[in-house]
């Protein structure tokens, strides 16, 4: 495999690096163990208030539902949603709904229809739903009909209304299995949840989630692979690494999948591939987070595994070129700064 805009010379060995956990609620950790298991009521179905979205949006909601160019239907292992094969552009960007921050700006750069992979932390503070009216449906309401999102753990604050599943609906896959797949050409992307600690067997081997990713991984070989979820499974900011991803990103890289994408960091952060361990290797997962839709920004922290790329300086979104054999990104910035941009293969 190779790639153009790299340069990997200073990661080094993951050792001796710290792990910070998730911000999650005290005691939910029992309490979704229950949910899981079937004990609960099941998922609201209640539609999303008229007032969360304007006339429009919903509207819009409604056609893309019934032309089925942009919801997923369901297969035996799990939410798929196809386009034809070919080269297509996506975008992708997470820590979105700030009221005290520019969601506006970032939302002008993706253009209306296009596929929106978004990242997690989407409504600030808490995921309710009075955060999706106020702070992300007036500048990202637009983009629903197209948006695939992942939960970040400002969604999960919510705990257990979990408003995002209902602004989201089928999109989101379900409060029971918030994981999912998407096709994209010749492209599986791979949407899961990395509030690991809001499920049995947290997200190791033995874990729900493990399991159907691993089934549907051998069920559905793919050339090109990428995965979708909320905290990076490497960071030189401030939340540091997370080491619960650790299963997950191992059972990727054994498959081969090229390309990962995280949000939870306010800031850009592009690593160059790299091993379960840290270190560069040609047939890694490439991660890029991209926490940059509109939150405060975060600085750099001293890492044990280096990115090629940090910025913390702008808010923008990934734009993505898939095709049949690769993948090229460039970072779209608010203000037009040229940030990052490079190109790499895929299979």
């Amino acid at each position: 495999m190779t790639a153009s805009g790299d340069d990997d010379s200073g990661n080094r060995d993951e050792a001796g690096m710290r792990t910070k956990r998730r911000h999650v609620m005290a005691g939910a950790v029992a309490v979704a163990a229950v949910v899981v298991s079937g004990c609960s009521p099941g998922p609201t179905t209640a539609a999303l208030p008229a007032s969360a979205a304007t006339a429009t949006e919903q509207a819009a909601d409604t056609s893309v539902d019934r032309q089925g160019s942009a919801s997923p239907v369901s297969d035996p292992a799990g939410r798929v949603a196809s386009t034809a094969r070919g080269s297509t552009t996506v975008y992708a960007v997470g820590d979105i709904g700030d009221c005290g921050g520019d969601p506006a700006a970032t939302s002008r750069l993706i253009p209306r229809g296009a596929t929106l992979l978004a990242l997690g932390d989407l409504a600030y503070p808490n995921g309710s739903m009075a955060d999706f009216r106020n702070c992300y449906l007036p500048s990202y309401g637009k983009h629903r009909p197209a948006t695939h999102p992942v939960p970040g753990n400002h969604e999960y604050y919510d705990y257990p209304e979990l408003a995002y599943f209902d602004v989201f609906g089928k999109r989101a896959g379900s409060r029971e299995k918030p994981w999912y797949t998407l096709r994209r050409g010749a492209w599986t992307v791979y949407q899961l949840n990395s509030n690991c600690s809001f499920f049995p067997g947290d997200c190791g081997s033995k874990s729900r989630q493990y399991r159907w990713l691993r089934r549907h991984l051998a069920d559905h070989p793919a050339r090109c692979i990428a995965v979708s979820w909320h905290h990076p499974r490497w960071s030189a900011s401030e939340h540091g690494p997370e080491e619960a991803m650790g299963p997950m990103y191992r059972l990727l890289s054994k498959r081969g999948a090229d390309l990962l994408l995280s949000g939870h960091e306010h800031n850009y952060q592009r690593f160059p591939r790299l091993s379960p361990a840290g270190k560069p290797d040609p047939a890694g997962l490439r991660q890029i987070v991209v926490g940059t839709g509109g939150a405060g920004l975060y600085s750099r922290e001293p890492a044990a595994v280096e990115p090629t790329v940090f910025d913390s300086e702008h808010h923008g979104v990934l734009q993505l070129r898939l095709s049949e054999a690769g993948y090229s990104w460039k970072f779209l910035s608010a203000d037009g700064a040229q940030v990052d941009s490079g190109s790499d293969t895929c299979g």
